[in-house]
């Protein structure tokens, strides 16, 4: 059974005790909470049988269009998912794809620290550094990608639109085969466009998702 929130006229006092009754259904003490909700004991009075009663936050029934669960690798995360005050799905995702995208192409997360409160301040800051093997193309939509505001940040139009991004696309194209018979595994790559540590083979899925 699942409510939201506890009226007034739901408690009643039986024998100098103070009850909560939900129609056919006394709630009893309290069994679990998370952050939605709080579960009770719950007992139907017509059968007497147990069940369980989910009270919601009346706090957290949003009707905003907006998420508002914090979930996900935290050196991933965007900034408003840590702000706790709902954030567009599809906006947070493209912020994810920027940390992705710095990863791939130069070996280590974008904002790192063994603190994860320090690590949280600098994802809030988009505090960073590009290493020196990546181009400036990549720097730039990187730099789209992780900007702190949503509404300022790139959408996914753009990105593919972006130049790089379709200069890797049609690059990630190249068949294995390809790839193979060049012996390093580097296949057509352009070294000025993809220097990083990863090669073009793993970065076909990062293009491709799009």
């Amino acid at each position: 059974m699942e409510i939201e929130q506890l009226a007034d006229e739901d408690c009643h006092i039986n024998n100098g005790a103070r009850k909560i009754l939900l129609g056919k259904y006394e709630m009893g003490r309290l069994i679990g909470q998370g952050t939605f909700a709080k579960v009770y004991r719950g007992r139907n009075l017509a059968t007497q049988e147990n069940v369980a009663i989910k009270v919601l936050h009346k706090d957290q029934k949003w009707n905003d269009g907006l998420l508002h669960t914090q979930c996900g690798t935290p050196a991933y995360v965007a900034p408003e998912v840590l702000r706790k005050k709902g954030y567009d799905g599809a906006k947070a995702d493209t912020w994810s794809c920027g940390v992705i995208l710095f990863v791939l192409l130069s070996g280590h997360l974008p904002f790192r620290n063994e603190n994860p409160m320090r690590m949280y301040v600098k994802i809030l800051k988009a505090e960073y550094k590009f290493p020196p093997w990546i181009s400036m193309d990549a720097e730039r939509l990187i730099s789209k990608l992780l900007v702190v505001d949503p509404e300022k940040r790139i959408t996914i139009p753009e990105i593919r639109a972006n130049s790089w991004f379709r200069k890797g696309l049609a690059q990630s194209t190249v068949s294995a085969n390809d790839s193979e018979d060049d012996g390093n595994g580097a296949g057509s790559e352009d070294p000025e466009e993809f220097p990083g540590r990863t090669g073009i083979k793993a970065l076909t899925a990062f293009f491709q998702c799009f």
